[in-house]
């Protein structure tokens, strides 16, 4: 009986290492989607801030603004009683 549960033994090692690789490529494949959905993100904020630049020309204190805003932000997510 010895030689059957050897080999069922040696079967689930070989399942359980095919499991693994797939997720390793999973977790590969993820990991590249989710940076390339960060450069995107990252390029569309970098646009985003140049027409805030463009619209607020006379504004010289656009890095300012945003800054003061996420301070309100913070403020407000502080008050909140759970």
């Amino acid at each position: 009986m010895e030689a059957g549960s050897s080999t069922l033994r040696e079967a689930i090692i070989v399942e359980l290492r095919d499991t693994c690789k797939a997720l390793d490529e999973t977790i590969k494949t993820c990991t590249m989607r989710n940076i390339s959905l960060d450069n995107v993100i990252k390029a569309l904020i970098e646009e985003e801030g140049d027409k805030d630049i463009v619209s607020d020309e006379g504004n010289e204190n656009c890095d300012t603004n945003i800054i003061d805003d996420q301070n309100e932000d913070e403020e407000t997510d502080a008050s909140v009683d759970f």
